[in-house]
């Protein structure tokens, strides 16, 4: 049996597409043109309407009681190449450096780019001097 993933963060574009980001940290597309001409996303050929996507009970959903399944999202999407920090912003910090923690992993991301700033090895000496 598979396992149910629930979405966890959305993004709708005007272009029909929604970025998914599910419980297994993990983002999708999902294309919802196909599903326009079928009730009830029929109503979502309104841009106005179709950008209102977000999350509710871990799916997506729209105003006037329009909701997908979640197994429909993970089944049907394809992965992404957008980060879980570029998808929440988090790649456009205000400071110089802003510290998150993704994924149990503490990483740092500088001012306006999205590339970790490079640690040094524990093991390499500060100075560059010989020991």
């Amino acid at each position: 049996m598979e396992q149910l993933l629930d979405v966890i963060n959305v993004k709708a574009h005007e272009d029909n597409t929604l970025t998914l980001i599910f419980e297994n940290n993990e983002t999708r597309i999902f294309d919802m043109t196909p599903y326009l001409n079928e009730k009830p996303f029929t109503k979502l050929k309104s841009k106005a309407l179709f950008t209102k996507a977000k999350v509710d009970y871990g799916t997506v959903v729209w105003p006037g009681n329009i909701d997908i399944a979640p197994e429909t999202l993970w089944e049907f999407s394809r992965a992404s190449i957008v980060s879980k920090k570029k998808f929440l912003g988090l790649d456009k910090g205000k400071c110089e450096q802003k510290t998150h923690n993704c994924q149990s992993k503490t990483v740092s991301y500088r001012k306006s780019a999205a590339t970790p700033i490079k640690q040094r090895n524990k093991f390499q000496q500060k100075d560059g001097g010989d020991s």
